[in-house]
């Protein structure tokens, strides 16, 4: 076409067009927009044709540039006719939504969070197993019912939490804390009731569970898996569970011995709002958990991390995180997806 270039054609413009172009108040906007990001006349949403003719626009050739320049007034016609005052409820209900699509927020069931899909394909692969939090030992039962023959130990720090725990049957369960250091910590909960959140940042009831009565105080010990391995005199962990309210990156900072010996197979670790309160965020896990692929787990499938712009990534909702190490990623993502 010698200097001239075709952008787009006729009949790859968005349908509202039609509309618009009906309204003289959004069309004065969209041309405004369209002013400030000096787009060419023709281009103008006063200027395209009622009907769509076969011919394409034609631009000067860089083309390129022209193109970006369109999107740009693409999203600014978006953004002035859905980012209004009245809809912003509806779109924030919608955003929500959205995050659960991609496996953020499913926190409802195990089925929806993705982690009964874990067990019902992995579970009978794992020789030794790890619980960090394991609570009362909900998880575990699941566990137990697809692999009886998993060798499983279980950490609960919550005392009370912990006498429910001990109960279930084939599991070798210790009553302590578990993070980056060895020694005696604190933990908190509600004083009414024996939750799964109990945690080590009492802070957190206030900010993000809205209750402001007293909380019942733990004084319990801390060890880190490094230590309780060499100890235990445990190789390799095929798959190890965290969920500790917040103090999951400090399980991964205890065990940095194992990680840096590839001892441990797979990981699952809970990330949500709670990493607001530690300042951690999930590049932070993708640097610590360097050998590993990371992925979001969906109620049916897996989501890669590493393919995600970090709006879609940095998302402080309920998620379970699967680190599986790199040799082992082909034969389990296929296992999974």
């Amino acid at each position: 076409m010698g200097t001239l270039a075709c952008i787009t054609r006729c009949t790859d413009l968005p349908a509202p067009y039609n509309e618009l172009q009906r309204t003289p108040r959004f069309s004065r906007r969209l041309n405004r927009s369209a002013k400030e990001f000096r787009l060419p006349s023709n281009l103008m949403l006063t200027n395209i044709p009622p009907q769509c003719p076969d011919s394409p626009f034609v631009v000067p050739s860089n083309a390129n540039a022209m193109a970006n320049h369109f999107r740009a007034f693409l999203a600014t016609a978006w953004a002035v006719a859905f980012c209004r005052k009245l809809l912003l409820p509806l779109n924030v209900r919608l955003f929500r939504l959205a995050c659960q699509l991609i496996g953020v927020g499913n926190w409802h069931t195990p089925t929806a969070s993705g982690e009964i899909r874990i067990l019902r394909k992995l579970a009978s692969t794992f020789d030794t197993v790890f619980d960090v939090g394991a609570n009362k030992g909900q998880y575990l039962r699941q566990l137990l019912q697809y692999n009886p023959k998993a060798r499983v130990f279980a950490f609960e720090a919550q005392p009370e939490n912990f006498q429910e725990l001990h109960r279930v049957p084939n599991v070798r369960s210790m009553n302590v804390a578990v993070g980056n250091r060895n020694g005696p910590t604190t933990i908190y909960d509600y004083a009414s009731d024996n939750t799964e959140h109990a945690t080590l940042f009492p802070s957190v009831f206030s900010s993000f569970h809205s209750y402001s009565s007293p909380l019942k105080r733990f004084d319990v010990d801390m060890i880190a898996l490094d230590t309780f391995c060499s100890g235990a005199q445990i190789d390799q962990i095929d798959f190890l569970k965290i969920d500790v309210e917040g103090g999951e990156f400090d399980v991964l900072l205890g065990c940095r011995q194992l990680l840096a010996r590839r001892a441990i197979k797979v990981i699952q670790f809970e990330f949500n709002v709670m990493n607001i309160h530690t300042g951690h965020l999930l590049r932070d896990f993708e640097a610590l958990l360097d050998g590993y692929g990371l992925y979001r787990l969906c109620p049916t499938t897996l989501q890669e991390l590493s393919t995600l712009p970090p709006v879609c990534k940095e998302l402080f909702g309920y998620q379970n995180i699967l680190a599986v190490r790199t040799d082992l990623v082909r034969e389990i993502t296929r296992q999974l997806r």
